[in-house]
């Protein structure tokens, strides 16, 4: 880790053009809107809001909905692209802007 701090403090001495720091996040998202449009959320993004919620959502109860929705994140993560699990979700539901139908996700899926 020392290394790494110490690798990127030469940086910064040796060449300060190198790094360029921004007030907020939207001159950053102005300057960089290109690569920021061609962005997708993870696939697994749906599993890993069904596992947030049990843990720090007020509907879920870390000892009940923790460990069903850990496997299915890691499930998620193991699976290879359109193999994703088809179990339904523990907590999230169609009104979470995260929830995919089933038939919705197969369709993202399919080559354009």
């Amino acid at each position: 880790i020392m290394g790494m701090l110490g690798m990127g403090a030469l940086v910064v001495v040796l060449d300060p053009g190198s790094v360029k720091s921004y007030d907020n996040e939207v001159e950053y998202a102005k300057e960089h809107k290109a690569e920021l449009m061609g962005r997708q959320p993870h696939r697994c993004n749906d599993r890993l809001e069904d596992f947030v919620q049990a843990i720090a959502g007020e509907e879920g109860s870390i000892l009940r909905d923790a460990m069903p929705t850990a496997r299915l994140l890691s499930q998620c993560l193991m699976s290879s692209k359109g193999q994703e699990p088809k179990d339904p979700y523990v907590l999230l539901g169609p009104w979470s802007p995260c929830y995919k139908d089933h038939g919705e996700r197969s369709e993202q899926q399919q080559p354009q």
